[in-house]
């Protein structure tokens, strides 16, 4: 196999001398964390960020961080018990997850961002122990999700059908993807139909079965589903028995067939685009961009090693159509991060960090990634940020002393130009939310950047479109004049879509590379 060698280059780190970390709000006080380090991710909802959190009187439950405040949004469990909020995901204008309020068992939930406006969404007094899983939303189509082995539908997020039992949407641990994913305007996903019997299906309007079977086991697993140019690709596992199940296929749409690639069974998996995907072998310590076409498998860099056991994920985020990814040499003590466009040409090293193993969870906002090194076992932490326009990494704070905790920095999100982050650092104060300034000019959910002369909004009565000079991707988010989120969905300039269906005062913001234009509009 050829070797595709990186070249790193050690960019002047810049330490802003005035960003210090400031505590938020010791939200379990004293000692307690406030924090669950495995369910912290913030979630955007407006200039809103929506994230598990714990207290002594309330349980872990939904929390609120508006204007730099942060406080309980709910409590969905009442009293001390946990309603463990998860899988969150924004659809109409509203954000969705999965909690239990101890009478309803684990059901979907929604809120505008308030108290009064977080509701039993979905209720789903199944069997005990029953959880739902995988809840995903399409603009098209609504919310998915499996409950009880039965895969349901929810066009409009309150009224349910079921679209096919004997379905399991899983989160492979480990593999850092999953058995279904989003596919066109629906979904796709993997069903073991029975103990020997593997099948692939899609959701756009209809179910529909894709290529033919394949075989399977009571142990074997399938995971890394996702969309790529021209069709779908995942992995299947056999058991250490079985080590003819393991193989990588690709769906070709075009020729409704699933062929296996002579690459061999992908590990684990990373998120790029729609177009791509990115796979990593142990066996050869070779990263991949992969699409339906098996003969177009091309390896980014070979003769790496993350420096995980087989059951850890990659840590890795994506922002503007690139990847940055943990992807260290082989017996390295230090960690070293690299980005990808999903060619060999467009990979290369950002940062190799100096005696700090242990890297964090990586976060992406607008065109940077975040992420923290150094972050356990007595090690000095540091805080870095990603510019993907530039392919460049700086530093935006390293603790003076050792941080010594399990998972002493954890990045959460990005508000108004100050990154949130979970922190063990002070035992005094437990596992609580911190912010630092980043020192990067405009970076805010409301900021407005200029965008290129040639963009416009056009609005044709039940149609809007983003006209430019030639096409390109954006994303619009539809806000009334209260502010709330109505919609968000990816599109392109010069595509007509069709207008939110709200009588009033409309505000549109058009996102594109680096830049931001908001227009308003009136729906009669």
């Amino acid at each position: 196999m050829k070797k595709h060698a990186l070249t790193v280059f050690l960019l002047p780190l810049v330490f802003l001398l005035n960003a210090q970390p400031v505590l938020v709000s010791d939200f379990n006080p004293g000692g307690a964390d406030g924090m669950n380090e495995f369910n912290f991710q913030a979630h955007y909802l407006g200039d809103r960020m929506i994230f598990p959190a714990i207290s002594a009187d309330a349980g872990e439950e939904p929390a609120v961080l508006e204007d730099g405040e942060m406080r309980l949004l709910k409590d969905i469990n009442p009293g001390t018990a946990d309603s463990a909020p998860r899988d969150f995901i924004t659809f109409n204008g509203r954000l969705y997850f999965v909690a239990d309020d101890g009478q309803n068992g684990s059901s979907i939930w929604s809120t505008d961002g308030t108290e009064e406006g977080t509701v039993l969404a979905i209720a789903l007094n199944g069997a005990p122990g029953a959880r739902a899983e995988g809840l995903t939303a399409t603009e098209a189509y609504g919310l998915f999700f499996t409950y009880g082995g039965t895969l349901y539908r929810s066009p409009d997020g309150s009224d349910v059908e079921e679209v096919l039992s004997d379905v399991n949407f899983e989160e492979i641990y480990g593999k850092g993807s999953a058995n279904y994913a989003l596919y066109g305007d629906g979904i796709a996903f993997l069903r073991k139909a029975n103990t020997t019997t593997l099948e692939l299906y899609a959701f756009n309007g209809v179910l529909v079965k894709l290529g033919q079977d394949l075989e399977t086991s009571f142990t074997a697993r399938a995971y890394g589903l996702g969309e790529v140019a021209g069709g779908l690709v995942f992995a299947r596992q056999g058991s250490l028995s079985q080590p003819e199940l393991n193989a990588t296929f690709a769906y070709n749409a075009a020729q409704d067939t699933i062929v296996e690639m002579p690459i061999g069974k992908i590990d684990r998996f990373l998120n790029l685009d729609n177009q791509r995907r990115i796979g990593f072998i142990d066996n050869t310590n070779t990263f991949y961009a992969l699409t339906a076409d098996p003969l177009e498998a091309a390896a980014l860099v070979a003769g790496v090693d993350p420096g995980l056991s087989g059951s850890a994920p990659i840590e890795h985020a994506v922002a503007v159509g690139k990847t940055v990814f943990h992807a260290d040499s082989p017996g390295s003590f230090s960690e070293f991060v690299a980005i990808t466009g999903g060619t060999g040409a467009s990979t290369t090293g950002l940062l190799t960090t100096s005696s700090q193993p242990f890297l964090s969870n990586m976060i992406a906002f607008d065109k940077y990634v975040f992420f923290a090194a150094g972050t356990q076992n007595g090690f000095d932490a540091e805080i870095y940020y990603v510019d993907t326009e530039t392919s460049s990494a700086h530093s935006i704070y390293a603790y003076p002393d050792n941080t010594g905790t399990y998972k002493s920095v954890q990045p959460v999100g990005v508000q108004n130009g100050r990154l949130y982050f979970a922190s063990a650092v002070d035992g005094a104060v437990g596992r609580e939310l911190y912010s630092i300034e980043t020192g990067i000019a405009g970076l805010s959910a409301s900021s407005s950047v200029a965008a290129p002369d040639d963009v416009r909004f056009e609005f044709l009565g039940s149609e809007f479109v983003v006209r430019a000079a030639e096409s390109r991707p954006v994303r619009v988010s539809v806000y009334d004049a209260a502010g709330r989120l109505l919609r968000t969905y990816p599109t392109r300039t010069n595509v007509a879509e069709p207008a939110v269906p709200v009588s009033g005062l409309l505000f549109y913001q058009v996102e594109g590379e680096g830049w931001r234009l908001v227009g308003k509009g009136v729906r009669p």
